[in-house]
């Protein structure tokens, strides 16, 4: 009978996977599991047994032969004295305070430049408006006194006459001043005096 050519390469791969998961303790030994350096178990009790392939280690050691008991394994955590915690503490927190304080002085800062730049800004803005409101004034007056020279040119006893009239309202209406003129005064002029069209 022909053996398949496949058997003896799984059975050279079984026996390599028992021999690395199986190991035996002796009667005088004790052994310590290790994964990656890491004590997983401690075994006192002889005889055969298991641990993962390739993963964990064993090392067995005459422990009893040198009246030495292996109880226990464990990995305490180190935590420094409180006095040590307190200092370190103390140090983050004024670190902390430090950076808090540069944070707030740099806050302080761009908020003062950004008021300052702000502030140049709206004066400058204010004056281009006050410039172009005093402009567009003076082309108003110049406008106004442009149309006014056109009526004094056409009718210059109306025109008159309406400067007249503007006096009155600003000499007479309201207010509590008083006036006193003689009836044949200038200002008087045009009181009892009509004016026709021409």
């Amino acid at each position: 009978m022909k053996v398949p050519k496949f058997i003896i390469p799984a059975v050279v791969v079984i026996g390599v996977f028992l021999f690395q998961s199986l190991f035996i303790v002796q009667e005088i030994n004790q052994a310590i599991v290790l994964q990656f350096g890491d004590p997983k178990k401690i075994i006192s009790k002889a005889g055969l047994n298991f641990k993962l392939p390739f993963i964990q280690n064993d090392v067995n050691t005459e422990a009893k032969t040198l009246g030495i008991q292996i109880v226990d394994v464990r990995i305490k955590r180190a935590d420094l004295p409180p006095a040590n915690s307190d200092a370190i503490y103390k140090r983050m927190q004024t670190e902390r305070e430090r950076e808090a304080k540069e944070f707030r002085a740099k806050g302080a800062e761009m908020a003062v430049t950004i008021t300052s730049t702000a502030d140049k800004e709206v004066s400058i803005i204010l004056a281009d408006a006050n410039k172009d409101s005093e402009i567009m004034k003076g082309e108003g007056d110049g406008e106004r006194n442009k149309i006014f020279a056109e009526a004094f040119g056409r009718d210059p006893e109306f025109f008159a006459f309406y400067r007249a009239m503007q006096a009155y309202e600003t000499a007479l209406i309201g207010g509590e001043t008083s006036l006193v003129l003689s009836p044949d005064s200038e200002f008087f002029k045009f009181f009892g005096k009509s004016i026709r069209p021409k």
